[in-house]
């Protein structure tokens, strides 16, 4: 079973922006305390935006998770290259004995400990194998699933846009057009009162100053239906909102632009993950080659190294970037691809034999062997996504997608969780009224799809 969660970035289709979806009209005010709180605990790249683990709820119960290893071969075609521990967690609360299935959870590209809470019944893996009296495992895993790799992944931003509320997205928008307008044809000193406007008047190049910035629209996939506080509090900054709450129109580009640049000063070291001993001028420095982000390999790292070599080197192309001129763009248009292309040169620098980081490799030849948004000869594949989640533009739903986005057929599900975001279709997001008994109905509608198919196995052991 795949659910296409993670999905990342090219292929050639007819240019648009995007069909126009209905969505919310104004902002929800008064989100900031929730955000102080959460923010203090926010931990992120510095130079792009990762897709973070979303934990799952606490459980409360006896159930026991074990904890065991095997001996896994680094490459399995070479395994004259030997083989290292591969770790695994299992939760055996349901299993009725042997001949049972098995629900394989392989998580995202951080620490596999990380999905340890994903193997409750709590969550939809875990409630698969409740429904089929089965074991559910989380195994260490580093990678993420790959539909369509697109570079730029500007796409990225459409689904936030379209879920945003109707005010924040017109003023954002505009600020965003603005102060490309400053940095590409104001004066020296424009431009620097531009950044003082944000505390930044000391980072040097453009482009890493709208990049800082520009983390705020990413905080839409740290939520989901029933709790997006991090973004709606940069909405509520955006829109200035105190007692009341400026209608669809906005409050206009000079009182959104105050409103975000307060936001940054309020938030923006928690958003940037710098040390507190670290500078502006220095944590923001994308171009400083001797800079300790690039230089120290050591584990643990803020950057989550092996993650940037996984998007540098295979190439899956997830760099977000601004939007094409004539479509909506909630990030600065000087974050293109070649600033993430000169950002994966300075991680991974050529060796002295001359051999980069891709060895030449493009999206397309990612496509080709993954088959992109046309995977070939699948069978009995359930794909869920979020219908506000940033990453299904790339998946299988995707507006971009040549030909629409891909329907379900006999041996191929395809679902789509009404007002989902990021991961929702892991677990139900709490609270009550008809969002989120939608996202329940559609998570049943998918638990069900596999509990069908698996009974169809003809090796199934009643």
């Amino acid at each position: 079973m795949l659910t296409q969660d993670f999905l990342h970035a090219n292929v050639a289709f007819p240019f648009f922006c995007r069909p126009r979806k209905p969505s919310r009209n104004t902002t929800s005010p008064f989100h900031a305390m929730w955000a102080i709180l959460a923010l203090a605990m926010l931990a992120t790249k510095a130079f792009a935006f990762g897709r973070r683990s979303i934990p799952p709820q606490k459980v409360d119960g006896p159930w026991q998770v074990e904890h065991g290893e095997f001996a896994q071969l680094i490459d399995h075609n070479n395994p004259s290259l030997g083989t290292f521990q591969q770790s695994y967690w299992y939760n055996y609360h349901f299993y009725q004995g042997p001949g049972s299935p098995i629900v394989l959870f392989s998580p995202s590209h951080w620490n596999g400990t990380d999905g340890i809470g994903f193997i409750f019944n709590v969550t939809t893996m875990g409630r698969m194998a409740q429904e089929l009296g089965g074991a559910a495992i989380n195994i260490e895993h580093r990678y993420c699933a790959v539909m369509q790799a697109l570079d730029p992944f500007w796409q990225y931003f459409v689904r936030i846009e379209e879920g945003m509320a109707r005010n924040c997205s017109k003023d954002v928008v505009a600020v965003v057009d603005h102060i490309d307008d400053i940095l590409l044809h104001g004066s020296a000193q424009d431009i620097t009162d531009l950044k003082a406007k944000f505390n930044l008047q000391s980072v040097k190049h453009n482009d890493d100053f709208v990049n800082q910035i520009g983390y705020a629209p990413g905080l839409w996939q740290e939520g989901d239906e029933s709790d997006n506080h991090l973004f709606l509090t940069w909405c509520d900054y955006i829109e200035n909102v105190n007692s009341t709450i400026a209608g669809p129109e906005g409050v206009g580009v000079e009182k959104a632009l105050d409103g975000y640049a307060r936001w940054w000063k309020d938030f923006g070291q928690a958003i940037s993950g710098c040390p507190d001993d670290d500078t502006a001028a220095e944590c923001y420095d994308s171009h400083n080659a001797s800079a300790p982000i690039y230089t120290d390999v050591s584990m643990g790292l803020r950057t989550n190294r092996p993650y940037t070599w996984l998007n540098c080197a295979t190439p899956l192309g997830t760099w977000q970037t601004g939007a094409p001129a004539g479509c909506p763009s909630l990030v600065s248009r000087l974050i293109d691809a070649d600033y993430w292309h000169r950002i994966c040169g300075l991680y991974f620098p050529p060796t002295p034999s001359g051999e980069t980081y891709n060895q030449g490799r493009t999206v397309d030849d990612t496509n080709a062997f993954t088959g992109g948004w046309n995977p070939q000869n699948i069978s009995r594949v359930l794909f869920v996504e979020g219908e506000f989640d940033p990453w299904a533009s790339a998946g299988v739903t995707s507006q971009f997608r040549p030909g629409g986005p891909m329907e379900s057929s006999e041996n191929v599900t395809v679902l789509v969780l009404p007002g989902g975001h990021h991961c929702t279709e892991q677990y139900t997001p709490v609270g009550g009224g008809k969002a989120i008994e939608d996202i329940e109905k559609t998570i049943d509608q998918a638990v069900a799809q596999i509990v069908k198919w698996v009974g169809e196995w003809p090796g199934r052991q009643e």
